[in-house]
């Protein structure tokens, strides 16, 4: 498409540097970055990457539409700010429609024209949210469960080798944690199999770390949402894992399913009511998965199994990269709402 007929959108959305991939450390800023990749095929984009400056884009003119990229935006970043007015004026400076990303599509009273959902759409929460917002054209469409398959794809390893991904723990005290009973678990799995190196990779408030056993920290900590790793770093170690461990209750997991595109395989475990820590509304025939009962024995017989029957990493990549899990089929859907 020339760029000369292209309409004019802008992305707003990030973590207040230039979009790139070295600099991306969100969802945020993930989303902006790739969904800004493939929409540049049928738009001409603007990024502003600064969430909190909503009133940047009204500096620009002849825009189409705009997608936040954090959730609920216009709602969570405008109106429930109490800045009405300059929702007033981006609302009449926009010609199309106002978009927002967001995990679910929750029951709630939203000043975006469309809402593009993680999970699958409850048509009944829909129509609720309509009559809430009162705008008849208000729509919810799903978008899904997204990674990019040219950044996350399995590497060659050393076939003595095992490794695995414990991921951060819960934001909130009192939060369902596993990452104790997964270290107790991988003690145990670990002493059994001194001819394989099993490496475990975990995600803590110093980082990306790597476990020895002997005085690894924050096993019951909270996780602090101010310590941010570099998507660079998590791409570089998602391609060379076999399993990726799901620890706390999760709205999406985004980072889960990057994990799967790079070939690993899910763990998944439920809670003591028999709910699972991410929706199963999520889960397809396309992810290598387990749910697993929420007990460090359990934990460790899968381990078990898993090392000795061997995960087919190339065939978990294979499988995801031809669904519609990618951020280009994300932004497909996007343009053929918002065109």
């Amino acid at each position: 498409m020339d760029k000369l007929t292209k309409k004019r959108i802008i992305i707003w959305g990030g973590n207040s540097k230039p979009l790139s991939i070295d600099t991306l450390d969100s969802h945020a800023s993930v989303n902006a970055f790739f969904l800004s990749k493939y929409l540049s095929n049928y738009f001409e984009v603007i990024n502003i990457t600064d969430i909190d400056k909503p009133e940047m884009i009204l500096e620009y003119d002849n825009i189409h539409s705009v997608i936040s990229t954090a959730q609920y935006g216009f709602t969570n970043r405008i109106v429930k700010k109490g800045k009405n007015e300059l929702f007033a004026k981006i609302r009449l400076h926009i010609s199309g429609k106002l978009c927002s990303i967001a995990d679910n599509n929750n029951i709630g009273r939203y000043y975006e024209d469309v809402l593009f959902c993680v999970r699958p759409i409850n048509v009944k929460n829909t129509n609720k949210s309509i009559n809430l917002s009162r705008n008849q054209n208000y729509r919810e469409v799903r978008t899904g469960w997204c990674a990019e398959p040219k950044v996350f794809y399995p590497e060659e390893i050393n076939e003595k080798e095992f490794n695995i991904f414990i991921d951060h723990a819960p934001y909130s005290e009192g939060a369902l944690n596993y990452i104790n009973k997964f270290h107790s678990a991988l003690r145990k799995v670990i002493s059994n199999y001194p001819d394989i190196t099993i490496n475990v990779f975990h995600q803590n408030n110093e980082g990306l770390v790597k476990w020895n056993f002997k005085d690894d920290k924050y096993l019951r900590s909270i996780y602090d949402r101010k310590v941010k790793v570099p998507y660079g770093d998590i791409a570089n170690l998602f391609r060379r894992i076999h399993v990726f461990c799901f620890t706390h209750k999760e709205s999406s997991g985004l980072s889960g399913v990057e994990a799967a595109l790079a070939g690993a395989k899910l763990y998944i475990p439920k809670d003591l009511a028999g709910r699972t820590l991410i929706k199963q509304d999520l889960l397809t025939d396309n992810l290598n998965y387990v749910i697993i009962r929420p007990f460090t024995h359990c934990f460790y017989k899968q381990f078990i199994k898993d090392i000795e029957k061997g995960i087919d990493r190339k065939l978990n990549h294979k499988q995801l990269s031809k669904s519609n899990n990618t951020w280009e089929s994300a932004a497909n859907i996007i343009y053929k709402i918002i065109k």
